[in-house]
């Protein structure tokens, strides 16, 4: 019975995945610049994730088109233009 539960608890644990916020500068559909984010499992792709979310602007959905950069949303961007557009974009 105690080996029962121990495999109990160890299966348990080996899908628990850690999540993280992260940030991502991407392109949309309509060529458009914007910041998004959103927690991402450790299992996951961001470039996959952010590229099934999409993203709504001006009350219409818009697919991403390239993931340009991600970091947690801790840490600023690397790139200018995205530290630009999430400077200028309201959260």
């Amino acid at each position: 019975m105690k080996m029962i539960l121990w495999l109990m608890a160890l299966l348990n644990a080996v899908n628990v995945y850690a999540v993280v916020d992260r940030k991502c500068y991407v392109e949309l559909a309509n060529d458009t610049y914007v910041v998004i984010q959103g927690t991402i499992k450790d299992s996951q792709s961001v470039e996959i994730v952010f590229q099934k979310k999409g993203f709504e602007l001006n009350g219409q959905l818009l697919m991403v088109k390239r993931v340009i950069e991600c970091q947690p949303t801790e840490q600023p961007f690397n790139l200018e233009a995205a530290q630009r557009q999430e400077k200028l974009q309201p959260r």
